[in-house]
């Protein structure tokens, strides 16, 4: 049971740190998911995130006129995730 309590210890504080940086970035957090083996943080698209995460394209897909790119980067323990409309 300690072993359980000390890995979700780590995803929270693990999240507490990346909401920190982001806020700093003054981006908007939409959700958060500790359910997965890495915590993933949804945020809205801003300026100079990309830089700061070292960003990677994780998905693409298309709807008509539209494509949308779901972006993922590593911040202090979580994937960051945000959707860019091209």
């Amino acid at each position: 049971m300690s072993k359980l309590n000390a890995r979700f210890e780590r995803r929270l504080l693990d999240a507490a740190d990346t909401l920190a940086e982001l806020n700093k970035l003054k981006a908007e957090v939409l959700s958060i998911n500790l359910d997965t083996a890495i915590p993933v943080v949804r945020v809205q698209p801003t300026k100079g995130l990309q830089k700061v995460c070292g960003a990677w394209r994780r998905s693409r897909r298309s709807e008509p006129g539209n494509r949308i790119d779901l972006m993922r980067g590593n911040l202090k323990g979580c994937f960051v995730e945000w959707e860019v409309r091209s």
